[in-house]
């Protein structure tokens, strides 16, 4: 089968094939974990790596080669399918090594670590074999490292983020250009990613983690992942320890081409781009505010009112989701503001779920414009942003996934509701999920498990961790008729 409605599934199986072969590899580079920290079932990587491989290799041979190249409605697809794929094999070292309890648990980890939600099934972290406390951890690295080639550079091609370069500002927008070919940017962001992944593992060195907690934990800060390998999250570091991983959470929900930027010694791009100033002034009012309501209201000493209240500010604005105190038993106000930095999220083009900060600007200043237009209905007021005029088509735009980010918002709570889950349980999950987080309220709060949850809430929860990290609209689209028939 060559054509499936406007789908070349030639390109799109030899594309699914090629991610399989990646991700095989990295499955292996788990087994060295296997030997030197033994397992109850030592086949597990390996087998799980030969099944992944035989699938590409069955996927890359059965749809073959030809000179077409990838349109516009096949992009869609194998992005998409991508995610789906590796989430699927990457189920399979959990079931083979028991770790999880069905199918359905596996899936859920596996979506959840490639679409670096965090959200866990697995009650009791520290009796799991370290290969698969690697691997959760890598799956979380891989979905970040994936997320910020498909924000930075496939989104443009989709024509769903192209407007993104172009409301930066001149200066920004002309160093942006980080290489003309495709695969030699790929190349630069995948250099940086792991560069600052190998930095934040040794400066982790020096602190109370082991080598091993210190790798997994580097693995799952940069990509905003939030998966731990203890059970009380990130409660147990110590002050320094928690230091490094609040500045590394920062560069997760900050642009990578502004890390890029950062990195090349151009520090006067960074602080002029004004999404990353509002995302910085987000995180530390919001965690100043919280802490000074904190240490009045529950005698709290400042110090560590502050500490929680900022590290859980930059969590979960940046979508990590790490936990160092359960917010919830903050002052209702509190843990409120705390929890509409989720929906807030990081900077567009890093790592980080939620709506972005960007958009919410642009909203908000377009908001203020029409106010305007209502009292003064021949001015030209167009909003501007990084000193540029913002076009009414982002704008548009903009409005248009806020709208169903919203929507999809609102039938999952109803959803979860219409099963019987208290309404801040619903809630909490929804925006756990949707968001990439993992934590939310309710039993979805801090430290929470999602093993006591029944299969359709767990399968609805991958739904939305996808919809939330494909940036709605490119999963949106395989939804819609005019897709598939033209």
């Amino acid at each position: 089968m060559k054509k499936l409605g406007n789908i070349n599934m030639q390109v799109v199986g030899r594309k699914l094939g090629i991610m399989l072969f990646i991700e095989a590899f990295f499955m292996l580079t788990a087994v060295p974990f296997t030997f030197y920290y033994g397992s109850n079932h030592p086949e597990s990587m390996a087998f799980s790596a030969l099944i992944t491989f035989t699938g590409g290799f069955i996927l890359y041979g059965t749809f073959h080669k030809n000179h077409d190249r990838a349109e516009h409605s096949d992009r869609f697809v194998i992005v998409t399918l991508s995610w789906i794929a590796v989430s699927v094999f990457g189920c399979l070292p959990y079931l083979f090594s028991h770790s999880v309890n069905s199918v359905t648990d596996a899936l859920f980890e596996s979506m959840s670590g490639f679409t670096t939600t965090g959200a866990s099934v697995i009650a009791d972290k520290e009796i799991i074999a370290k290969d698969i406390l690697y691997w959760r951890s890598l799956t979380q690295w891989l979905g970040g490292l994936g997320i910020i080639v498909f924000t930075v550079l496939i989104l443009p091609m989709l024509g769903l983020g192209g407007h993104i370069s172009s409301i930066q500002g001149n200066s920004f927008e002309d160093s942006a250009k980080i290489h003309p070919h495709f695969t030699s940017t790929i190349k630069w962001l995948a250099s940086i990613y792991l560069i600052l992944t190998a930095i934040e593992f040794v400066l982790l060195s020096f602190g109370s983690l082991s080598a091993f907690d210190s790798l997994c934990c580097s693995l799952t800060t940069l990509s905003s992942g939030g998966f731990t390998t203890h059970n009380d999250s990130a409660a147990s570091l110590d002050g320094y320890t928690r230091l490094v991983v609040m500045v590394f959470m920062v560069v997760s929900g900050t642009n990578f081409v502004l890390v890029y930027m950062l990195m090349k010694g151009k520090f006067r791009l960074l602080f002029k781009n004004e999404e990353f100033r509002i995302y910085v002034n987000i995180f530390l009012i919001a965690g100043l505010v919280t802490a000074a309501i904190v240490h009045f209201s529950q005698n709290t000493p400042w110090s560590k009112a502050l500490m929680d209240t900022v590290f859980s500010s930059i969590s979960l604005i940046s979508t990590t989701g790490y936990t160092t105190v359960n917010y919830l038993t903050y002052p209702t106000f509190a843990w409120v503001l705390l929890l509409m930095l989720i929906l807030v999220g990081g900077c567009v083009g890093s790592t980080s779920g939620g709506i972005k900060v960007l958009r919410h600007t642009l909203l908000l200043k377009n908001s203020f414009k029409e106010f305007k237009r209502s009292l003064h209905p021949n001015a030209v007021l167009p909003p501007r942003f990084n000193g540029k005029s913002v076009p009414s088509a982002v704008i548009n735009r903009v409005s248009i996934f806020v709208i169903i980010f919203m929507g999809i918002l609102v039938c999952g709570v109803a959803f979860f509701s219409i099963l019987g889950i208290d309404f801040n349980t619903s809630v909490g999950l929804t925006l756990a999920n949707l968001c990439n987080v993992g934590v939310g309220i309710g039993d979805a709060g801090p430290l929470c498990c999602y093993a006591g949850f029944p299969e359709i809430v767990k399968l609805a929860c991958c739904v939305l961790q996808l919809f939330g990290r494909l940036d709605i609209l490119t999963v949106a689209a395989l939804f819609t008729k005019s897709f598939w028939i033209r």
